[in-house]
């Protein structure tokens, strides 16, 4: 098997990478030193004499949530997809790490939340929904739909890392404001990706949720949980916000739902390797 990582400096593509290795599976990145995707001339000349039984797309600009996306961020992402789906005959499969923001995050997003009628108002959305939509007609694409990835290795900002480690502290853990959320461990992640690999007749679009619906002080909660002391729990807003959730119906259809961790046990890793460093 020879697989092939786009933004393989990126958190979630450089994660995949040592999971790979792991496993003992050829992996080669891609990234802007070696051929800049939003050059044609260049993608060209990199897939000229190469073959790959899957691509995994983990290059992606935007989607910061405290920073506004300009209309730039729209053609970047579409430029870049089309760039490598130009070399769709070199690659056997096609897994794109899509998000929840293709389904507008200025609404509710759960299970019930439908991609064919769902239009964001960002532009990060909108570039997001639109690979998504032409995606379905792609044979070999497939739309891994990402709503909050975590493990020890996410951003100190992260809600998941950045609790945990006020918690170690025994720090109050903070909530910017309560909603329902969905967060996926990295290493089921992975193992979307391997059912992917080796299986046929894949759904579409698989998305990164667990059957149990919570709330982020829920998850918090859970974290308070992880040791024989508890600390306290500050919400900086009251009320709710919209709800950011996904659809796990597709891990039963694969029976993916019994062959991965689950948000407990990742919790409980990622705890365990946070309290080492």
């Amino acid at each position: 098997m020879k697989i092939l990582l786009t933004g393989a400096n990126g958190y979630i593509a450089r994660n995949l990478k040592e999971l790979f290795w792991k496993d003992s599976l050829q992996v080669d990145v891609l990234n802007r030193q070696i051929a800049d995707l939003t050059n044609r001339n260049q993608v060209d000349e990199y897939f000229k004499d190469k073959t790959f039984d899957l691509v995994i797309h983990c290059a992606s600009v935007g989607g910061n949530r405290t920073i506004q996306d300009d209309v730039s961020c729209v053609n970047t992402n579409l430029v870049m997809f089309y760039n490598l789906m130009e070399h769709n005959d070199k690659f056997k499969k096609f897994i794109y790490l899509g998000s929840g923001a293709e389904l507008d995050r200025s609404k509710n997003i759960n299970a019930s939340s439908s991609l064919h009628n769902s239009f964001p108002i960002d532009n990060y959305g909108i570039s997001k929904n639109i690979i998504a939509k032409l995606g379905l007609q792609i044979p070999n694409f497939y739309n891994i739909r990402i709503f909050n990835v975590f493990n020890y290795d996410e951003l100190e900002t992260r809600m998941i890392k950045n609790n945990i480690k006020k918690y170690i502290a025994k720090e109050n853990m903070i909530i910017h404001q309560d909603r329902f959320m969905d967060f996926f461990y990295l290493n089921d992640l992975y193992k979307i990706v391997i059912h992917i690999l080796f299986n046929k007749n894949c759904p579409k679009t698989l998305d990164c949720s667990y059957p149990e619906k919570l709330k982020l002080s829920d998850i918090a909660d859970k974290i308070n949980n992880l040791s024989d002391y508890k600390v306290d729990i500050i919400f900086e807003n009251t009320g709710m916000g919209n709800e950011y959730r996904g659809n796990p119906s597709g891990l039963y259809s694969t029976n993916l739902i019994n062959n991965i961790k689950g948000l407990d046990l990742g919790l409980r890793e990622t705890y365990e390797r946070l309290i080492k460093t």
